[in-house]
């Protein structure tokens, strides 16, 4: 998704909610690297993605921080 799109969409998220998703971000990212060696921009937004999907299952993110998470995926893609 283009930075012009990413513009476009709204509510746009805090900067609490976007510090708060970038700290997601970086946890997955080091559970990642831990167990996958070979990882690459695609499988990093796969797998963010996936832990996105059960942060919105399990409630421990609020919708803010995970729609911040979406729009940092989306710059990975």
């Amino acid at each position: 998704m283009s930075h012009a799109s990413l513009a476009n969409q709204s509510p746009l998220p805090s900067i609490e909610d976007r510090v708060d998703a970038i700290e997601l971000f970086l946890q997955q990212l080091v559970l990642l690297l831990e167990t996958e060696p070979a990882i690459t921009a695609t499988l990093l937004a796969t797998w963010t993605r996936l832990a996105g999907a059960h942060m919105r299952r399990s409630g421990s993110a609020s919708a803010q921080q995970l729609a911040a998470l979406d729009r940092l995926v989306e710059q990975l893609t």
